[in-house]
């Protein structure tokens, strides 16, 4: 007969499961603090009413290509989802006022998923009757990506994707104003300042709207970047009443960027709704360690190159690759220097040889990696000089082309349609590049070369060594990093980056622009 540590040791052992936390205290509010008895927390989740939230709100099968997998909630998903229906509850009901949080959940935790979940048990609460629920976006790539994902899970709603701005005027003034019910994904940049969303002469004073609607939920995701603005100012006031739950891995702390002000109540105390922190993901496995490797450090930019980048680069978060190239002369001229020295031919193929080098060394078979450069045009520099000592197939390039592009992007661009012609267009080219990239360690190709793609919301697990030469700041530089964070079966044991440019040594030395503790936790030299 086993005694009551014996079975605290069985089941950490057998189950390796995360503690619960305690529902509540005397006072009726959550302690956040767990559960130290293992049996008890074994018995607090299974919990009749918590087994049926699990089994009827998060707990789906995912078809993706003909294969299916059962998708289940991870314990931080499935605090923050109730926290987030609770607090709608709540201000429905009257018993608090507050109707917004900010959910911050490391890279790599899963905040997709939560947002559906979220979404899900919302969607089916009678206390809603019908709500519209918003999932609003602020680039292409995740919009298509949060899409994908809603369609390939079992859920019982469908949801729509608003196309343009003239579908989503339609989505408001639907219902005689009162705006369509239903799941929506669209992009923040189609709530348009300049548009007329309520015809002239509508009396709104007198006539309810979707602006009065309070069964109306936005989740915003990375809403470190495009939620101070023009745009995310007109979304609030179409959208007057309704709940928004920002979701981000890196919150910012600025004059006119804070995003714990925008979503929390920093007044109560509140600076957010969740969290679940870096250390957290490392302990429970959910991702890997990030360890940085300087190399050629002949080869790096400057000190004042360096200061320049640090202290005056312009915002890229607010601009696509093609609009970075439009921003004013003065900005331009300041950072034409950097641009040609990251271009420059020589250098490249200097440190082509070296990626090469540790590429079949260390990395080649076993996984994946990716070269980050500073521009399109050192994509295909990169690009032409990797083909010639790793072959054409071993690596390839994921961007945008445009249009009246210099000669050196011009040729290759035709050399990439050329080698993919069966595809309809340049998406489907991307997206069959990336299909194979994520088939196999050993499938080609090995090496996708970008530049602004693929920095943010991209999961591939075998991507473990990034080879970094631009210049990236603040949050971006961490969600660049941060691709390379996820496990990979036992033989990963960290993702790595490799820095050219010499810009994580800066700002890990000086923990430039960072929440305390985040460049300690999230990459080590």
């Amino acid at each position: 007969k086993a005694d009551k540590k014996e079975i605290q040791a069985a089941v950490r052992k057998r189950l390796k499961m995360k503690e619960f936390e305690k529902p509540k205290d005397q006072h009726g509010k959550p302690t956040n603090t767990y559960l130290d008895d293992a049996v008890d927390a074994l018995a607090e989740f299974l919990r009749p009413a918590r087994v049926l939230d699990i089994i009827r709100n998060f707990l789906f099968i995912r078809e993706e290509r003909g294969n299916y997998n059962k998708i289940i909630a991870r314990y931080m998903q499935y605090r923050a989802v109730n926290k987030i229906c609770e607090r709608v509850i709540n201000n429905l009901e009257g018993k608090d006022e507050k109707n917004k949080g900010l959910i911050w959940h490391w890279q790599g935790s899963g905040k997709t998923l939560t947002m559906i979940f979220a979404a899900h048990k919302l969607y089916f609460n009678k206390l809603l009757a019908g709500p519209s629920i918003f999932f609003i976006i602020d680039r292409r790539d995740l919009e298509e990506q949060l899409s994908n994902e809603l369609s390939s899970l079992d859920l019982n709603f469908k949801h729509d994707n608003i196309g343009n701005v003239n579908d989503l005027v339609d989505t408001v003034r639907a219902d005689n104003y009162l705006g369509k019910k239903g799941i929506f994904v669209t992009l923040l940049h189609k709530f348009e300042s300049g548009r007329q969303w309520l015809p002239v002469g509508f009396d709104s004073e007198k006539k309810q709207t979707i602006a009065d609607r309070k069964n109306v939920i936005c989740f915003l995701d990375e809403v470190h970047r495009t939620q101070y603005g023009l745009l995310a100012a007109q979304m609030k006031h179409i959208l007057k009443s309704a709940f928004y739950f920002g979701f981000t891995g890196t919150p910012v702390d600025e004059k006119e960027r804070d995003t714990y002000r925008e979503f929390g109540y920093p007044v109560d105390s509140e600076d957010y709704l969740d969290k679940y922190f870096i250390n957290e993901s490392l302990i429970d496995g959910f991702t890997v360690p990030v360890v940085f490797m300087p190399r050629q450090e002949k080869l790096h930019l400057s000190a004042d190159d360096l200061k320049l980048l640090v202290g005056k680069i312009v915002q890229e978060d607010a601009f696509s690759a093609d609009e970075r190239e439009k921003v004013e002369d003065s900005v331009a001229r300041e950072l034409d220097k950097i641009k040609i020295f990251l271009e420059n031919e020589q250098r490249i193929g200097k440190i082509s040889k070296d990626i090469a080098e540790h590429f079949k060394e260390y990395v080649d078979g076993r996984f994946k990696a990716m070269v980050v450069c500073g521009s399109r045009k050192a994509c295909v520099i990169y690009k032409q000089e990797l083909d010639k000592i790793l072959g054409a197939d071993a690596s390839e390039v994921v961007m945008t082309f445009n249009i009246g592009d210099k000669e050196i992007i011009a040729d290759y661009y035709e050399q990439w349609k050329t080698k993919y012609s069966a595809a309809k267009n340049d998406k489907d080219i991307r997206d069959e590049v990336i299909r194979r990239f994520k088939s196999s360690p050993v499938s080609e190709p090995k090496i996708l070369i970008v530049t602004d793609m693929l920095l943010t919301g991209f999961d591939a697990p075998l991507l473990q060594t990034m080879y970094f030469d631009k210049p990236l700041k603040k949050h971006r530089l961490l969600q660049a990093i941060a691709r390379v964070n996820r496990p990979y079966g036992e033989a990963k044991k960290a993702g790595v980056i490799v820095d050219y440019a010499g810009i994580l040594a800066v700002l890990v030395d000086h923990g430039v622009y960072f929440h305390s503790g985040f460049t300690s936790l999230a990459i080590a030299n």
